[in-house]
């Protein structure tokens, strides 16, 4: 049986809101320390998910890039680095390109600036 929360998701007027409520439970997850969980809802959502101008507007952050810093973490988390790096590195170009400051601040702060120095990649830190 799923929760009130899942069903309200399936049955929104917004085909999305699936995606997204996989992204929300992936990072509740991660939270509770479920790191297969987490990347199992976050990969979901990434895997088909698409994006949405109007999405930015309604939640303040680009959900692709904000599902794809999670992501990073939980490879990361996982043992994963090199994955991990790629996944920032990605995660950032994308960020930069989507000409969206509250989404760059995101990509940079969650992911880039939090792990470029734990695995010693002082120029992408720095960068």
């Amino acid at each position: 049986m799923h929760s009130p929360r899942v069903r309200c998701a399936a049955n929104a007027t917004d085909p999305a809101d699936r995606q997204i409520g996989d992204r929300l439970v992936g990072v509740a997850l991660l939270a509770q320390g479920d790191l297969e969980g987490a990347r199992r809802h976050i990969e979901r959502m990434l895997g088909c998910y698409v994006a949405k101008r109007s999405h930015i507007i309604r939640f303040q952050f680009d959900q692709q890039l904000l599902a794809s810093s999670y992501h990073s973490r939980v490879l990361r988390l996982q043992g994963f680095a090199d994955q991990a790096m790629r996944s920032v590195e990605s995660h950032v170009v994308a960020a930069r390109a989507s000409d969206h400051p509250y989404s760059l601040f995101n990509a940079l702060l969650q992911s880039a600036c939090s792990f470029a120095p734990l695995v010693g990649d002082l120029i992408l830190a720095e960068r």
